[in-house]
């Protein structure tokens, strides 16, 4: 059973004399003034796919759930870290409305997984229709930027890639040989060496061979998957399994052939049609100013005068700038209702389009900290207006480095894209929630 809300405690906890205690006391107040609204979804996300969520034990209730992904964003935890923090500190357990020894490790895995990234974007919206309706932030001003979010993967190699559809497809390959009689071989050792070999070879005439034969092991495997995948039964003991072969088949194919165009065949390879992990396809190749090559995904956010961060945007691919600015500012406009009056945005952004459509929605003023042929007079009222949000939109940049290095935004180590969008989202709302706090009580 579920529960949106945690009943009353069976003790009164003591009250620490910290200025972190005073942070969690104001957030706390917050989340406590939204009220049940805020819980919805999360219960709901918590309760799908239960065939019966009103009997049984009690579960995490959502708001605790909710108030424990919050701490282990903001103290940037594990889940067995989080897990010793809650039995640990009294603070975190009155903060998560828990009056008892505290949940486990796996079961606030499992709890805060089942958040969905729409759930959390929707509590953003509550958040800073709060901070609207007091003041704090009015959506007026805002300043807009991209930065990279990192996945944890290995830094990607076609032999590499290569190795692990040998390694994982051999492991599941023995999952299936229990269920259904099916003949393969294990080239985990071959693979290794070939690996290797082709790693310190330093000529092209030298590489190719290893991974041809790398190739030729891996196209095996992919088609003893295969195999197994048309053997093993519809049932439900092994829907997982199934489900891990048939991902593994898709996922292999283009591994195969992007190591072929690109080692055998010279082809350069876009990136639209690359794979540079096997476990988590969905991470993108963002290469930033020419110079420097990211593997996760681009990150667009809005920053208030406030110090909020009042939205974010989490794409597939490499879009270009331009091509997100109006997007960008028409979301603001779905939160706080009206169109900002000034936008300060990078030079990436800068295009004469993008200027006449952002004038016509009714923003007066918009500063490109690079103004690629546009003139002052046609982007904003004055040059002082210019100077001032031009020097405003940097102040992004320290947003990114508090959010990276204090809410864990540098890298996502949680698996598939809708946890990385939901990763990213607890990131901001915890970061809005201690900016909410700092600024004073609600």
């Amino acid at each position: 059973m579920r529960l949106k809300l945690q009943e009353q405690f069976s003790f009164v906890f003591q009250t620490v004399a910290h200025r972190r205690a005073d942070v969690l006391e104001r957030m706390d107040k917050r989340l406590s003034d939204a009220g049940v609204e805020l819980l919805a979804e999360v219960h709901a996300d918590l309760v799908r796919g239960l065939i019966s969520p009103d009997v049984g034990r009690n579960g995490l209730s959502a708001e605790t759930t909710l108030r424990a992904l919050i701490i282990m964003r903001m103290f940037q935890l594990s889940y067995d870290g989080l897990e010793f923090h809650l039995r640990d500190s009294v603070t975190g357990r009155q903060f998560c409305r828990i009056d008892s020894a505290g949940p486990s490790s796996s079961a606030l895995h499992r709890a805060i997984k089942a958040i969905r990234p729409s759930t959390l974007e929707s509590m953003h919206r509550l958040l800073m229709r709060g901070a609207q309706a007091d003041d704090i932030e009015t959506g007026e001003t805002v300043s807009v930027d991209a930065t990279a979010v990192t996945a944890k993967i290995r830094a990607p190699t076609d032999s590499g890639l290569l190795c692990d559809v040998i390694r994982t497809g051999t492991r599941l390959l023995r999952k299936a040989s229990r269920y259904v009689d099916i003949s393969f071989s294990d080239h985990n050792r071959l693979a290794k060496r070939r690996h290797l070999a082709a790693h310190h070879a330093r000529r092209k005439i030298h590489r190719v061979p290893h991974y041809r034969r790398l190739l030729w092991a891996a196209k095996r495997v992919v088609g003893w998957v295969r195999t197994a995948l048309e053997l093993l039964p519809h049932e439900q003991q092994v829907a997982r399994l199934r489900t891990e072969l048939g991902e593994l088949a898709d996922v292999g194919d283009i591994v195969l052939s992007q190591a072929r165009r690109r080692v055998i065949r010279g082809e350069s390879v876009p990136s639209t049609e690359k794979v540079v992990s096997l476990h988590e396809p969905h991470v993108d190749i963002i290469i930033k100013d020419n110079r420097n090559t990211f593997f996760g995904h681009k990150v667009f956010a809005t920053r208030g005068l406030s110090g909020l961060v009042v939205d974010v945007m989490v794409v597939r691919g490499n879009p270009s700038d331009v091509a997100t600015a109006v997007e960008s500012v028409r979301r603001i406009e779905s939160t706080f209702g009206q169109v900002p009056t000034e936008v300060a945005m990078d030079g990436g952004f800068a295009s004469g389009a993008n200027l006449t459509k952002l004038k016509s929605m009714g923003v007066k003023n918009v500063a490109f900290a690079k103004r690629r042929g546009l003139a002052v007079e046609d982007m904003v009222s004055d040059k002082g207006a210019y100077r001032r949000l031009r020097n405003f939109r940097s102040m992004i940049e320290a947003t990114f480095s508090w959010l990276k290095g204090s809410f864990g935004l540098d890298s996502c180590n949680w698996s598939g894209f809708e946890s990385f969008a939901s990763y990213v989202w607890s990131a901001v709302i915890t970061h809005n929630l201690v900016v909410m706090a700092r600024a004073g009580p609600a």
